[in-house]
């Protein structure tokens, strides 16, 4: 978990891998429908990720202010 949070796309993708057929069933559980599942399990990766780089970008940010000061 922590080579995927510093950056390691493959260990990302491994750990998608072994958890998505999960993500799905849980939400299958709360909703019933299929689709609807295998939606939100993609929504749930794509949200992970975007809040990983955001915080990247923000630790960079506040490194590049500290540097320039």
């Amino acid at each position: 978990v922590d080579m995927a949070r510093q950056g390691d796309r493959s260990v990302f993708a491994e750990l998608v891998r072994l958890h998505y057929p999960g993500v799905i069933r849980a939400v299958y559980h709360l909703c019933g429908n299929a689709q609807v599942a295998e939606d939100a399990a993609q929504e749930a990766i794509i949200l992970y990720r975007y809040k990983e780089i955001k915080s990247l970008c923000r630790r960079q940010a506040s490194f590049y202010q500290h540097k320039d000061n």
